[in-house]
């Protein structure tokens, strides 16, 4: 059974601060969804996306961060996110409201991209909906949501994966695993793990029935799929977003720092929630320390809307914009 967690009015009572109303009448001439979450719009308030598969053929993806004060993701000791979260003795909400809004997304999302180096660190944590009173929002809307997200994992070494993770290991969730073609070669690692699952090859000629062979596996009762894609350049984003759009993936929640700066690099994170939380953590473990941009086309961002809670959280929810080095 999946796990649930209880999110009362004191757990996530936040004010808002700010709100970009230009930028979301902008939103709203595109937005997909035309019911609204009441538990959403009580507590954070007006909450829609843009429809981007159709406006652009590829899933709209929503990044979340928490960082602390000096803009580090973790503690040396312990690079949890929750540990940073509930370090902040003066968050009222003991660092419920981030989490709440990790649920927020999930409840918008198809699928949730998780980093490996979170199954690692985090042990009890899955991609799917928490809340009650959210995941009733996402049941209510069968025809829209299917009861949980796609588990996104991208791995090059799927064989160093924690396969006692619940990720892996609890029926329902479904995964998907995209992994390099060579590691089709030998898959011990998959039938040692007991992960069942349905292979398939994704290059730029294929017209895959992905989506059929899916409904498929979900028939008999099987909720896993490892997509194989060539070595070179792994992960192709383009074959990636080829692979979601076959798989009807409209919106993604990325989760991983790591993800979300490769999105960034691809022009292709469309926007970021991030919660800046009052303790100073130092150390080593800044989002995007290897992923670096150029000068001349590191994105830019729009605030949308800040909210706090107590006096020194702030959860930001920005738009990003992408330029090229011609235009700078």
């Amino acid at each position: 059974m999946l796990k649930t967690c209880t999110f009362e009015a004191n757990d996530i009572k936040m004010n808002k601060i700010y709100e970009n109303q230009a930028c979301f009448d902008n939103m709203d001439k595109h937005q997909r969804q035309q019911d609204i979450c009441a538990k959403v719009d009580q507590h954070y308030g007006r909450l829609f996306f843009p429809d981007n598969m159709r406006n652009r053929g590829r899933p709209y993806f929503t990044g979340s961060l928490i960082v602390s004060m000096d803009g580090r993701m973790g503690f040396m000791d312990d690079p949890s996110s929750r540990t940073l979260a509930k370090a902040n003795k003066e968050d009222p909400t003991g660092g419920m409201a981030d989490l709440w809004m990790v649920n927020v997304l999930r409840t918008y999302a198809d699928a949730v991209l998780l980093g490996t180096n979170t199954l690692h660190a985090e042990s009890e944590f899955t991609g799917h909906v928490y809340d009650p009173e959210l995941q009733k929002y996402r049941l209510e809307r069968s025809e829209r949501f299917a009861p949980v997200p796609w588990n996104v994992i991208i791995s090059r070494n799927p064989e160093k994966l924690p396969w006692n993770h619940p990720v892996l290991n609890t029926s329902e969730i479904p995964v998907l695993m995209i992994i390099p073609r060579n590691k089709t070669k030998n898959m011990a690692w998959c039938t040692e793990n007991d992960f069942c699952y349905e292979l398939i090859r994704i290059d730029h000629n294929s017209e895959s029935l992905v989506g059929d062979r899916y409904d498929t596996l979900q028939k008999n009762g099987q909720t896993h799929l490892i997509a194989a894609l060539p070595e070179v350049d792994f992960p192709d984003w383009k074959l990636v977003m080829k692979l979601m759009r076959l798989l009807n993936i409209k919106q993604v929640a990325v989760e991983s720092p790591y993800w979300i700066y490769e999105l960034i690099q691809e022009k292709a994170m469309d926007e970021v929630f991030t919660t800046q939380t009052g303790v100073y953590a130092g150390g080593s473990l800044v989002p995007g320390k290897t992923q670096s941009f150029h000068s001349t086309e590191a994105p830019q961002l729009e605030l949308a809307s800040i909210h706090m809670t107590g006096n020194n959280v702030m959860m930001i929810r920005q738009l990003l914009k992408y330029r090229d080095r011609q235009e700078s």
